[in-house]
């Protein structure tokens, strides 16, 4: 896992964790937006990934933020890999507890805005 928030004035912005994987094809990254509702939750609430107000361009500065996580926290190789797996093919990971569940259409517009999969998860 790695931290990919940022604190701008009092509120943290940006996703709430990266994490990563390696697979035979290499790093598979994980963009994790997690909340702690055991319901379905409504596209509003995933205002990181595009959601809200600012669209697109929130979660491109959310991208941002990741990269610039990434370089303060690995080195070398690994960071290049990761760098190269957040530019391309990073997968949007929508976590909560048991219970937790997004529409099919939130999961729709999410891609639509991302250009990225998106799967859900349960916490453990």
């Amino acid at each position: 896992m790695f931290r990919t928030q940022v604190r701008v004035g009092t509120a943290d912005q940006g996703f709430d964790f990266g994490s990563f994987i390696e697979t035979p094809n290499g790093l598979a990254v994980f963009l994790n937006e997690s909340k702690g509702t055991a319901a379905i939750v409504p596209a509003g609430r995933f205002t990181s990934v595009g959601m809200g107000r600012g669209g697109a361009a929130v979660f491109e500065r959310n991208l941002g933020f990741a990269r610039d996580a990434i370089r303060e926290q690995f080195e070398g190789a690994l960071q290049e890999q990761l760098l190269d797996a957040i530019r391309n093919q990073s997968t949007i990971r929508l976590i909560g507890p048991q219970g937790f569940n997004a529409s099919e259409t939130t999961i729709n517009a999410i891609k639509n805005v991302t250009h990225r999969p998106v799967i859900v998860g349960i916490e453990r």
